[in-house]
């Protein structure tokens, strides 16, 4: 689940990054299209949004890969996390 959430994220990121360089473009024409620029910008947010959902989306995978007890016991081990990743740098290391 990870492994494809990450992989997706990068071309989520890409076609953002992409479209921001679009936006870019149309905005430095001489003649500014604000009606392209509005589309763009829409563009850009719906692939934000997509980009969130996606993450929440791999999240409750993950959590529905997880037996009662294990889902029981998570919140221990976001709290142990959390703390050690607060004295080392980060979690599990």
């Amino acid at each position: 689940i990870r492994t494809d959430y990450k992989r997706d994220s990068i071309k989520r990121d890409a076609d953002i990054k992409l479209a921001r360089v679009d936006l870019k473009e149309i905005i430095k024409q001489d003649k500014c299209d604000f009606a392209s620029v509005r589309e763009k910008t829409k563009q850009i947010s719906e692939l934000q949004l997509a980009s969130k959902l996606a993450m929440v989306d791999a999240m409750e995978a993950g959590y529905n890969t997880l037996t009662k007890e294990q889902q029981d016991k998570l919140p221990q081990l976001k709290k142990k996390c959390k703390n050690k990743h607060m004295i080392k740098g980060v979690c599990g290391e």
